[in-house]
């Protein structure tokens, strides 16, 4: 039979109460994000949410990609036309 003092029993209940912080902890910050765990559509939705924020995140990072393109390539260009200007005298 198990001990209060047993090495085990402590650990079982320090896990156990570590797991119910922890449980406790996680309802806290949702309920702040305002998304019941016990409602899966809540979930569901807030699950969407993330992904939409997402895409949108991945969207922008390509169109400030490509805005950085068009002006190096614009920069670029003008730079080859002043060149050929220079030593064309055209």
């Amino acid at each position: 039979m198990l001990e209060a003092d047993d090495p085990e029993v402590r650990r079982l209940r320090e896990e156990a109460l570590a797991r119910q912080a922890a449980e406790m902890a996680c309802k806290k910050v949702f309920a702040i994000l305002g998304v019941d765990l016990g409602n899966a559509a809540q979930v569901e939705e807030f699950r969407r949410d993330l992904r939409f924020g997402q895409a949108m995140r991945k969207v922008a990072e390509k169109g400030v990609t490509a805005g950085i393109v068009v002006v190096v390539g614009g920069i670029l260009a003008a730079l080859w036309v002043g060149l050929q200007m220079k030593l064309g005298g055209k």
